[in-house]
């Protein structure tokens, strides 16, 4: 008897909180294992950019291993003792020191866990919030589908990405021929987004996200690729369940109208609707990056190549026979940094002005500087000539 009670005290997950927590620690620590080289690496050749500075301790060994054993230990944490708020501590600073020390580290579904773990995180210190952190997570996950979909409205997702995932199998690749259903599956996630915020529809909306999720993961797994990311679907469709899919009259579900009546906007909500309803505007004007704006499998993205002499291959070791090229119009060895990054970590690179400088000088410090730079790609929404430039590595 004492230890049921025990277990239901401090073990067995008994609300919607302490079940989101669960949740986020699986789902994590399962993206963790499959992308492991992002987190813990002896031979890694992929440069560690710190969010500030120039040098990363994390291009220590012995410096990786301290802090994943931790980043190991803290995810289990949210699983195992999901009742207890020094396991979101945990997890939040740990990570937190990843995402400062290896910039990269910052991919969507990361920083989408990390900012509801710091929601729930903050309820524990101000009970005041605490009418709120429903709302305030609802709206994390609501606005991710809202802007992942406004982000695919351009001519390059259905023409580029809808159009490959439909020939993942035989029976779809006459889909990829039909473009305007691209701009409809773009319509369909932006609607998924705000319907899960109105009572009346928020159950079909739950069961349709279920419909999207696994068709997402089964196109991917058609096409082999960026297995990373299938773990965040399945936990997507979980936040649904355990955020909106409640009876009518539960009162942890909080109204639109009261919230904007009220006088003293929640600390949480405002921190939330900054981040991830305002913020990622800016994007369309390059003010602020990809993985922070929810822009996924958009067909937009810019990218960034490397270009070097053949005589410094040794700088890429661990990418050279598979992404590496000779591009003949520059006569130089080109590599993009996203196809680096996926042949390395398994996930995209971190897409940002600022971090590809930082990243392009660390490799730079290894080639022979004179001849040897980046050229990034910009891709325009609706406009099918990217624009190019060039920084040396002298520049740099």
């Amino acid at each position: 008897m004492a230890t049921k009670n025990y277990l239901q005290k401090y073990i067995i997950p008994t609300t919607p909180l302490n079940w989101l927590k669960v949740i986020i620690g699986l789902a994590f620590l399962s993206q963790m294992l499959l992308s492991n080289q992002l987190w813990h690496s002896a031979v890694r050749s992929y440069p560690f950019v710190p969010m500030i500075g120039n040098s990363s301790f994390f291009a220590t060994y012995f410096i990786q291993v301290i802090c994943f054993i931790p980043l190991i230990i803290s995810s289990l944490s949210l699983i195992f003792f999901s009742k207890s708020k020094m396991s979101s501590i945990a997890f939040f600073c740990v990570l937190g020191v990843y995402f400062f020390q290896d910039v990269v580290s910052i991919q969507a579904w990361s920083y989408q866990y990390f900012m509801m773990i710091l929601v729930i995180l903050i309820s524990h210190f101000y009970k005041k919030e605490e009418k709120n952190i429903t709302f305030s997570l609802q709206l994390i996950v609501g606005l991710t589908y809202i802007w992942s979909g406004i982000h695919k409205v351009n001519i390059m997702f259905p023409e580029l990405v809808f159009s490959w995932m439909m020939e993942s199998y035989n029976w779809l690749k006459p889909l990829s021929e039909v473009i305007w259903f691209g701009y409809l599956v773009a319509i369909f996630e932006i609607l998924l987004g705000i319907g899960l915020f109105f009572k009346r529809f928020r159950r079909l909306f739950v069961w349709l996200s279920v419909v999207f999720h696994v068709s997402i993961i089964s196109l991917l797994a058609g096409h082999n690729w960026n297995v990373v990311v299938y773990p965040w679907n399945l936990a997507m469709i979980a936040f649904n369940f355990v955020l909106f899919y409640k009876k009518e009259d539960n009162p942890t579900i909080i109204k639109w109208k009261p919230f904007f009546e009220e006088k003293r906007k929640s600390i949480i909500t405002i921190l939330v609707v900054s981040l991830f309803g305002i913020a990622p505007l800016l994007n369309f004007f390059e003010l602020y990056d990809n993985q922070l704006s929810l822009k996924m499998y958009s067909g937009v993205s810019n990218d960034c190549v490397i270009y070097f002499e053949d005589t410094d291959l040794e700088c890429v070791k661990n990418v050279v026979e598979t992404d590496v090229y000779y591009n003949e119009l520059t006569q130089k060895m080109e590599l993009s940094l996203d196809d680096w990054a996926f042949e390395e970590l398994k996930t995209p690179t971190y897409a940002g002005l600022w971090y590809y400088k930082k990243l392009a000088k660390k490799v730079c410090d290894c080639v022979e500087s004179e001849k040897a730079g980046i050229l990034i790609k910009k891709v325009h929404r609706w406009d099918w000539e990217e624009s190019q430039y060039q920084i040396s590595c002298k520049e740099l």
